[in-house]
C-alpha cells in the first residue's frame, strides 16, 4: 500500500516470515507494483532486508534506484 512516511511516498510491505523464503518477489499481476517488487527482491537478495517486519520502499524513477526503510511502530 502506498503511504506518505516522513514526506516520502513509499510502498509499505509487512513481511511476516523470513524474507529469503519469499523469493522471488512478484507484482501479483499489477504492473504498477513491478518496480516495487523488483526493488524488494533485489534488497532481499543483497541482504538489505533479512528479517520479518514492516518496510517502506521508496523509488527514484529518474535515477533508477531505491531505498528501503524499516518502519518502527
Amino acid at each position: 500500500m502506498l503511504q506518505n512516511v516522513d514526506g516520502r511516498n513509499v510502498y509499505v510491505v509487512d513481511i511476516d516470515e523470513l524474507p529469503v523464503n519469499l523469493l522471488p518477489i512478484h507484482d501479483g499481476g499489477n504492473r504498477f507494483l513491478r518496480p516495487y517488487a523488483d526493488a524488494l527482491d533485489d534488497a532481499i537478495r543483497k541482504g538489505i532486508v533479512t528479517k520479518p517486519g514492516k518496510y517502506g520502499i521508496w523509488l527514484n524513477f529518474l535515477r533508477t534506484r531505491y531505498e528501503i526503510f524499516k518502519i518502527m511502530e
